[in-house]
């Protein structure tokens, strides 16, 4: 009986490309945001209040004449949401990066610190060096 041959791995047509330091860099600050939107999301569900009650976003909110405790469960959410993003991104699929700039634009909601951490993401997400990566590395959206 003959054997089959296994598939060949041709490394030109599918590179390892090790990602720029900065795409690290807007891992750890999106997770560092992420958590603290999760945490922020979970202290106002589990204790029916805020760790801040003089925050900036908080006092916004009011302004607007939104009930704040009902921004509990949306900040759980978006922290979630950022953790998904940077899977997507990490994994190479292309939905990652939409999903990354919807929830880097959502979290400058999140006054200050949200704020400032979307900021910087936003300017990383534009760095040539990281859209590279980004682009040439994820799977066509096509299929």
């Amino acid at each position: 009986m003959g054997r089959s041959q296994p598939a060949q791995f041709n490394i030109q047509e599918h590179p390892l490309r090790r990602p720029p330091l900065s795409i690290y860099v807007l891992t750890i600050l999106g997770l560092i945001l992420a958590f603290q939107l999760i945490w922020e999301g979970l202290h106002i569900q589990l204790f029916i209040g805020f760790r801040n009650p003089e925050a900036p976003w908080l006092m916004v909110v009011k302004k607007l004449g939104l009930d704040p405790l009902g921004l509990g469960w949306p900040w759980i959410v978006l922290g979630i949401s950022w953790i998904s993003a940077f899977c997507g991104v990490w994994l190479n699929l292309p939905w990652g990066r939409w999903v990354l700039w919807i929830v880097t634009i959502l979290s400058l909601l999140y006054i200050p610190i949200g704020t400032i951490l979307a900021v910087l993401v936003i300017i990383g997400l534009v760095l040539p060096a990281n859209q590279q990566w980004i682009k040439r590395n994820h799977v066509s959206e096509t299929g």
